[in-house]
């Protein structure tokens, strides 16, 4: 049987370009949308729940993985998916009053998670059976993909709503910055930490660059509030959370090997979004009853937490893997 060693595989960058949709579907609800009710005063809180509401499906997202194992092709289940995020994001956009429409918003929102869901999970299939020695990079790629589409999807779609729409003011410094500029730089970061993983261990990678997050958000937490200063750490965030991203993707996939690559990997990435879909709220709750420091102070407390815990388990796992001296 072909171990793959003499397979011939195409250019990473190929996962640029199939993740796009994925990065999309979370751009234009986490920039555009995000923007669009701040302006509406929506509190912050409510903000972060419809952010949640667009990662809670990835968290459950393993209960249907097996169908882009087991049925239909993995090429076809991305063209489902890819189409139902273009068309969710069309609905969403045709919504006159956001603000007052929530319940449907939040509808559209988790439709077009689940889609996108499929275009991410049929991609990590493909991710799977690309060559080991450059599954580091390839997931760079990827993610790299992730954030161009959300750069795509929120800042752009910002920019052209808010110049279609009057209503929409002051938007292009948070579309250039939170949409298309952090996408580029999360995109470049996540290349980066890519790479990097496949000239390092992968495990102590994820760890750094989440420390890196923390570091970075508690030096903001004591700058001027000034637009440099917040353009400067949004980007550099952006920047961070590519290559951490690019580390998660390159761990995982050196775990899982090839067999139902999409149903394992979906399974990893359903108990990792469980976070992800809780962090938005908590930290709207504090904002919102605390203030803007300890926003920062308490996701840098998270990220530390995190990465000790993760270094903890990574070093009691090779301690029990490890062989016996006889």
């Amino acid at each position: 049987m072909d171990d793959g060693a003499t397979v011939k595989h195409p250019h990473p960058w190929v996962f640029l370009a199939l993740v796009l949709p994925f990065g999309a579907s979370t751009g234009y609800v986490t920039v555009t949308l995000a923007f669009l009710l701040s302006g509406k005063g929506v509190a912050v809180a409510a903000i972060g729940a419809l952010t949640a509401a667009s990662t809670l499906p990835q968290t459950w997202k393993v209960l249907w993985a097996p169908l882009a194992d087991t049925t239909l092709t993995p090429r076809l289940w991305y063209l489902i998916g890819a189409a139902g995020v273009g068309l969710s994001i069309i609905a969403m956009s045709l919504i006159g009053r956001p603000a007052s429409a929530m319940p449907l918003l939040t509808a559209l929102v988790m439709v077009s998670s689940v889609a996108s869901s499929f275009c991410g999970m049929t991609s990590d299939s493909f991710l799977a059976y690309f060559d080991p020695e450059q599954q580091g990079r390839a997931s760079g790629w990827a993610q790299a993909g992730n954030f161009a589409g959300q750069g795509v999807g929120g800042g752009l779609a910002l920019y052209l709503a808010q110049h279609v729409q009057a209503q929409w003011v002051s938007g292009d410094t948070v579309a250039l910055t939170g949409g298309l500029i952090a996408g580029v730089a999360s995109a470049v970061a996540a290349l980066f930490g890519g790479y990097a993983c496949d000239y390092m261990d992968r495990r102590t990678a994820y760890c750094l660059f989440g420390l890196l997050i923390a570091v970075e958000v508690v030096l903001v937490a004591w700058m001027p509030r000034t637009v440099g200063v917040w353009i400067g750490a949004s980007v550099l965030y952006q920047a961070l959370l590519g290559a951490c991203y690019a580390a998660y993707s390159a761990v995982v996939l050196e775990v899982i090997g090839r067999g139902a690559a999409a149903t394992k990997f979906n399974l990893m990435a359903s108990v990792a979004n469980v976070p992800v879909t809780f962090m938005p709220v908590v930290d709207g709750l504090l904002h919102d009853r605390h203030g803007t420091n300890a926003m920062f102070h308490g996701e840098a407390a998270l990220s530390v937490a995190a990465a000790v815990l993760f270094g903890l388990v990574v070093l009691a796992s090779r301690r029990l893997l490890k062989p016996s001296v006889v």
